[in-house]
């Protein structure tokens, strides 16, 4: 009787286990592809100056990079601020300015001053 148990539970587990194998479809490295990737960022050497929106109470968010994913700290409003690149990003369809390096803010919270 336990030897039946054992091989019972064996081959349940054995079949959930290749029931949930075939249940998922194979996928191709090509084919994985984001669609961050597909919306091609378009850098530009520019430079100017911008204004953060707002008065001094609010505050803007700069971004670890152009993706705009990564808040690494807060500027506040009614500052000037020089940038040295903007990149138009097709994915979020902001378009964001470098202030220093690995640091971007979005268009969003901005007005150019030149």
């Amino acid at each position: 009787m336990y030897l039946s148990k054992k091989v019972l539970t064996s081959s349940l587990v054995l079949t959930s286990l290749l029931g949930v194998s075939m249940l998922t479809a194979p996928v191709k490295a090509s084919a994985m592809t984001t669609q961050a990737s597909t919306q091609i960022t378009a850098f530009e050497q520019q430079t100017g100056v911008l204004r953060t929106d707002g008065i001094a109470g609010n505050l803007s968010a700069v971004y670890s990079d152009s993706d705009g994913a990564t808040i690494v700290r807060w500027l506040p409003g009614g500052q000037d601020y020089r940038y040295d690149q903007v990149v138009h990003n097709g994915f979020t369809g902001l378009t964001y300015y470098r202030i220093a390096t690995n640091e971007w803010i979005d268009s969003s919270n901005v007005q150019l001053i030149n």
